[in-house]
């Protein structure tokens, strides 16, 4: 026992030493993918790379354009992909479900049960010769509606068990932030399942009262992990072709201490390193160092020539892939490596015969084992966006004041950079010094509308490499007068140009579901869950198909004729329309709640009712028209009356006062009339 217990230390020191030496290259040969990382990261953030030199004075703007093409995808695959209404696949059984032996006998006998009782109960005196032999025929062609009978409800119960236990383990937030990293970085990875016991409070009746008791529940649990702590075998492109694998986890003391406490590792090795590291071993990587150094008001980052040691934590690597046992044959492994020592070792018992990490790629690059992001497809467009705003901004900056030609000999103690309003300049100078002036304005021409065009036009061609236009990502449209047929028509187009994304994601999710659904047919006590089923991912249907549908369903239900209804039920017809539009089903009343409206809707009387309120309606509607004419027809009356008298008053007054000018007239005529007269006599007698 001592013998082969050294042999196994050996054998564990040697895969020690080749599995760090493993990590080693991966780490070197992933260095360039964390470069490209990190440009996409800083181009998301609005943020240039270090080797972008601005000259000082210059302008430093960064248009978002990535940011919110990124935003607006997510969005739009979170809402179609994570639907509050309906789930992302389905669990259905094969066309020929197969079932284990027992349960097949079982469902056996009970069809030879039926169809002898069937017999029995037909009278005896039909049969002369005695009860007839079943027929095999019908016994196999009952036998195969049971077994597909029993494999539907069983996939049914597979369903709703699977819902429990992803909601249970907060499966749709870690596979969001799948979602997100492979939008922003091109790959997206999440591990599982894994085993974790959750505590469930059930509730019991007892004595009339209800009482709480706790039971321990099995769950396989999905975990997202980062991007970065992933160091695949960068020599092959397929995951699936890879030699293994690394998790990079960095843990502190406390995390060290629970796992020297599990069975399944070397508890007394973990126990003695952290007493001979007691400040822990874990290096500060260079892309630590390069995400700890992005900011938005810099553009250097730290110097990574010297590691730093980080507080007190401890580095344990994760190693899935191929490992040789004592005779040389290869077989799927799980090793964790600490320092150099192996503290875990142990032969794949992933339920599908996998490795745990399933990876969800936007857009594979057939270069690499990972893929491409938004960011790194729209990387020159948004370099382009970027410079033709600092240099329409630079160049608005030069032509928005004056540049002045200064002739620093002719002037006296002035300073030659103060130009400021009602600046007064001294100069000296006499004969050919005095011909020209001192200070000289300069004009430099604008070319702020070709710059800003150049801007638009690269922004056009970001559009067109991510099929994502403008107006999805918020800005309005120019076509203001489009109608809600057209505004469908381009939102189906670009749910088409999804269509390859959301298929990944497809992809991604199936291999998912059917690794929780291995994990119950291998681990979960219920029999009557398990079956022959398939896995079924449904986002790209639900994608392209929902927006035409609903269009298509809309359509449909204003052509229909009164005579169609006869053929269709409407309660089926207007579940497909309200999912369709995406509704929750609680708000839909089931047919045998909506049953006494209709009746009411129905009812003779109350139509008879409703037509003699709508008449009722239509005469009071006439009465208060009539009122109104009758009103209007008064006021006017009123006002031509008013009008007239207001007229007679003022004849009456105009009269007035012609009366009054004709009697000033005579008056003063009488009065003229008077001393002519007397003037007539005054001459006669001096005469």
């Amino acid at each position: 026992m001592e013998e082969n217990e050294d042999k196994r230390k050996e054998r564990l020191q040697r895969i020690g030493r080749e599995l760090r030496g493993k990590f080693t290259t991966n780490e070197a040969n992933r260095r360039q993918k964390e470069t490209e990382w990190l440009e996409d990261l800083r181009q998301i953030r609005g943020i240039y790379d270090p080797d972008v030199k601005i000259e000082k004075g210059n302008s430093h703007v960064y248009p978002k354009m990535t940011r919110a093409k990124t935003k607006a995808v997510l969005s739009r695959l979170n809402d179609m992909l994570f639907s509050a209404t309906d789930r992302n696949f389905t669990i259905d059984t094969t066309p020929e479900p197969e079932i284990a032996p027992e349960l097949a006998a079982m469902l056996g006998q009970k069809v030879l049960d039926q169809m002898t009782l069937e017999l029995q109960k037909q009278q005896s005196e039909n049969w002369p010769g005695g009860m007839p032999q079943l027929d095999p025929e019908e016994v196999s062609k009952r036998m195969a509606d049971a077994i597909k009978k029993y494999a539907q409800t069983a996939s049914n119960k597979m369903q709703s068990e699977i819902d429990d236990q992803l909601l249970e383990t907060k499966y749709t937030e870690e596979a969001k932030k799948v979602l997100e990293s492979g939008v922003n970085y091109g790959t997206g990875i999440i591990r599982g399942p894994h085993v974790q016991t959750i505590q469930v409070k059930e509730w019991h009746f007892v004595d009339d009262v209800f009482v709480a008791k706790i039971k321990e529940k099995k769950y396989p649990i999905l975990k997202f992990t980062r991007l970065w702590d992933f160091y695949p075998d960068m020599g092959v492109t397929e995951i699936k072709k890879a030699e293994g694998y690394f998790i990079r986890h960095v843990m502190n003391k406390l995390e060290m201490q629970k796992l020297s406490k599990r069975t399944d590792f070397d508890g007394e090795y973990i126990k003695g390193y952290i007493k001979d590291h007691p400040k822990g071993d874990a290096k500060t990587k260079e892309y630590e160092q390069d995400l700890q150094s992005i900011d938005a008001d810099t553009q250097s980052t730290l110097s990574s020539s010297v590691p730093e040691t980080s507080n007190k934590n401890y580095e344990v690597l994760e190693y899935w892939g191929l490992l040789e046992d004592e005779n040389e044959d290869v077989y799927e492994a799980e090793a964790w490596l600490l320092g150099n020592t192996v503290i875990k070792e142990a032969k794949n018992n992933i339920a599908d015969g996998r490795r745990p990490d399933r990876i969800f790629y936007y857009e594979k690059d057939e270069t690499s084992i990972f893929g491409q992001g938004l960011a790194r497809i729209m990387r020159h467009s948004q370099a382009a966006v970027a410079g033709a705003a600092r240099a329409a901004l630079d160049n608005a900056a030069t032509v928005s004041g004056p540049i002045v030609e200064m002739n620093i000999s002719t002037l006296i103690g002035q300073p030659p950079d103060a130009i400021y309003p009602r600046l007064m300049v001294f100069r000296e100078g006499y004969g050919v010094d005095s011909q020209y002036p001192a200070l000289r304005s300069l004009e430099f021409e604008s070319h702020i509308t070709e710059l800003l065009a150049l801007l638009d036009k690269f922004k056009s061609i970001g559009d067109e490499e991510t099929c994502l236009p403008a107006w999805m990502t918020g800005e309005p449209p120019k076509n203001t007068n489009e109608t809600v047929g057209g505004a469908s028509i381009k939102v189906g187009n670009v749910l088409v140009s999804l269509k390859d994304i959301v298929k990944n994601f497809d992809n991604f999710t199936s291999e998912v579901i059917n690794a929780v659904y291995q994990w119950n047919m291998e681990y979960n006590p219920r029999n009557d869950i398990k079956g022959d089923f398939l896995i079924k991912a449904q986002g790209s249907s639900s994608l392209i198909t929902k927006e035409v549908r609903m269009q298509a369903l809309n359509l449909l239900a204003q052509t229909l004729t009164p005579e169609d209804w006869a053929y269709i039920p409407r309660y089926t017809f207007l579940v497909e329309r309200w999912k369709a539009h995406d509704m929750p089903m609680s708000m839909l009343r089931t047919e045998e709640e909506a049953a006494p409206l209709l009746a009411s809707l129905n009812d003779p009387e109350m139509r008879k009712l409703e037509i003699e309120l709508k008449l009722a309606e239509i005469e009071y509607k006439k009465t208060q028209s009539l009122k109104m004419v009758a009103g209007a027809k008064d006021k006017n009356v009123d006002a031509n009356l008013k009008g007239q008298k207001a007229d007679a008053d003022v004849s009456l007054t105009k009269a007035k006062e012609y009366k009054q000018n004709v009697d000033s007239a005579g008056v003063i005529h009488d009065k003229t009339v008077a001393t002519m007269s007397q003037k007539k006599g005054g001459v006669s007698g001096k005469e």
